[in-house]
């Protein structure tokens, strides 16, 4: 079909849609339910993590620096499997070496572990294709045992608190940073249709 037909057609699709779509709704709440809410917004997301990784179940947590220091050196074994060693992997390799050298005794909280995530987060940030990959990878990892802390490695605080806590947050935060790469690629390919 030619231009005008394909407009027309289209006109006639939006507004069957959207009479539907009316329609619909308006049924779902004569029955007494809701009709289905928006999204939240990348701001609402980023908000609702912040306020978790700044909440006192992350806050008030303690843990065994030896069980720290352990888990960094499993994540460090499976980046060097994967072909992740230190000279592919410097900057993640260089931040989870620093729980090695924590000296027995002292106290790890769960803002420093939270720390050591964001400064994995933006080694994961690197223009270096390899050295990106290797942080993110790390990264992954690092999540998972946060998310996962076992409870004896805990000595002060609620592991139950924090784990569930950093599980939210890291949901939110991962969900804005999807949703803010996928404004950036539709904003991208509307200038390039603009442009062509």
């Amino acid at each position: 079909g030619d231009l005008t037909e394909r407009g027309s057609d289209a006109a006639v699709g939006g507004l069957a849609g959207g009479v539907l779509g009316g329609v619909v709704g308006a049924g779902i709440r004569a029955l007494g339910g809701k009709a289905p809410s928006a999204q939240p917004s990348i701001a609402e997301l980023k908000a609702a993590a912040k306020q978790g990784y700044q909440s006192d179940a992350i806050k008030g947590l303690e843990v065994s620096p030896k069980a720290v220091s352990e888990a960094a050196a499993g994540i460090r074994a499976k980046m060097d499997a994967e072909g992740f060693d230190e000279i592919i992997g410097t900057k993640a390799h260089a931040i989870l070496k620093r729980l090695a050298n924590v000296p027995e005794g002292a106290t790890i909280t769960g803002q420093n572990l939270h720390s050591l995530q964001k400064s994995l987060g933006k080694a994961a940030g690197s223009m270096d294709p390899q050295e990106k990959a290797a942080a993110s990878m790390a990264l992954r990892e690092f999540n998972n045992v946060l998310e996962n802390l076992p409870s004896q490695a805990v000595w002060r605080g609620s592991v139950d608190d924090f784990t569930n806590t950093m599980r939210e947050a890291n949901a939110n935060y991962a969900a804005a940073s999807n949703s803010g790469r996928i404004d950036q690629k539709l904003v991208s390919a509307e200038i390039r249709a603009a442009a062509s």
